[in-house]
């Protein structure tokens, strides 16, 4: 008995001592890129040259280009909007959080995605959701913050 108290105090001492890790709810993969987002967006928000920014923003292009994978990723809904001119295609927007500046949609209609349509009509602004698919760039904004496509092979609401 003498044995286990010491380890048990060996125990404590190191859990108790140990750094503290912030916890994201967020997967690894997502963890990556906001990370790689905000290095990114802090490169180029540094450059005051924009042919300099221009190249900063030619990288994450290239990066995004190559389709990063999403296997449930968190999102917040931002909205769900008509498409203009037609009665029967929507645009899901939605964001990782308030403080992260990309934009994602993901346009859809009853006919071309009738899983996600079903589970999408139950969504309101606010609810997150858990997403599986692939990103896209859309384009640049003007101010640095692209805007993105998720090409979305599953969605759950959380």
């Amino acid at each position: 008995m003498r044995k286990l108290i010491p380890i048990f105090y060996l125990c404590l001492f190191v859990s108790c001592d140990a750094p503290n890790a912030q916890i994201s709810p967020y997967p690894k993969e997502q963890v990556d890129f906001i990370t790689k987002f905000k290095n990114y967006s802090d490169e180029y928000q540094s450059e005051g040259n924009a042919i300099k920014q221009d190249s900063i923003g030619n990288k994450w292009n290239e990066y995004v280009d190559q389709k990063v994978n999403l296997n449930k990723w968190l999102f917040l809904v931002d909205g769900i909007d008509n498409v203009i001119f037609t009665d029967s295609a929507y645009t899901l927007k939605i964001k990782i959080n308030d403080d992260f500046p990309c934009n994602f949609s993901y346009g859809f209609s009853k006919s071309t995605d009738p899983v996600n349509y079903n589970r999408i009509k139950q969504l309101q602004k606010g609810d997150t959701v858990i997403i599986d698919g692939k990103l896209t760039l859309k384009s640049m904004s003007g101010v640095g913050w692209p805007s993105c496509n998720i090409d979305i092979k599953n969605l759950k609401k959380k």
